[in-house]
């Protein structure tokens, strides 16, 4: 019987470590490549009569405004990362689209949020409104936006039933901008806050200049 070498036994195990430890480490880079496409195992297949069509389309900031072009630049704006978007189809009614925005963090998720607070509030992610053939929410790095061409009981109910999944399969919050803190909460309106990083964002929704004077930029908070 030939003797173990302890030498020859380290060297193995620090070799299965090794190769774990990459694996692992490959593994994470190439989920926080891309957050939105990791989001894939948790989206149903089916909501009410609607089913998700075969292969979901993912977009960068570049191919991004061939998606939504002319709303792009909010996005960018926010220095949004990608893009997965699912769309449901019925044999009758208008078809669903789920459209899943990596923000890259959640200051910026709720700074998308707050770009358009016209709807009603709903209980959902942390933070929800709702308009007739349009939902939209935040949770963590993610908004999300789910649309549909028309408005009909059943299209409101499979809108509210798909946002509650995916909202309770996002695991993760995320804070919110910590200048929030700064405004005084006497009298304060919470619908009526606008939280940018871009002057273009802050024309928008208050004409200032067609200068940048106030040196917004991607680390700036307004």
């Amino acid at each position: 019987m030939i003797p173990n070498d302890p030498m020859k036994e380290k060297l193995i195990i620090f070799l299965l470590l090794f190769t774990a430890g990459s694996l692992a480490l490959l593994m994470t880079r190439k989920s926080l490549a891309n957050p939105a496409k990791v989001l894939t195992g948790i989206l149903p297949d089916r909501v009410g009569q609607w089913t998700a069509e075969p292969g979901d389309r993912i977009f960068d900031p570049e191919t991004i405004f061939d998606y939504i072009d002319g709303a792009g630049e909010v996005y960018i704006a926010y220095d949004m990362r990608s893009c997965l978007s699912r769309r449901f189809a019925a044999e009758e009614g208008p078809a669903i689209v789920l459209d899943i925005f990596d923000m890259g963090s959640s200051e910026n998720a709720f700074g998308v949020f707050t770009h358009d607070q016209d709807g009603d509030p709903l209980e959902l992610g942390q933070g929800a409104l709702y308009r007739p053939g349009w939902l939209s929410f935040w949770k963590g790095r993610f908004f999300l936006s789910i649309y549909a061409e028309e408005e009909t009981p059943a299209v409101k109910k499979a809108l509210l039933e798909l946002a509650a999944a995916v909202a309770s399969g996002i695991k993760d919050e995320g804070p919110k901008p910590s200048i929030l803190s700064k405004l005084p909460p006497a009298g304060l309106q919470t619908r009526a806050i606008h939280y940018l990083r871009h002057p273009m964002l802050l024309n928008y929704h208050y004409y200032l200049s067609d200068e940048n004077i106030l040196e917004l930029g991607p680390h700036t908070d307004a």
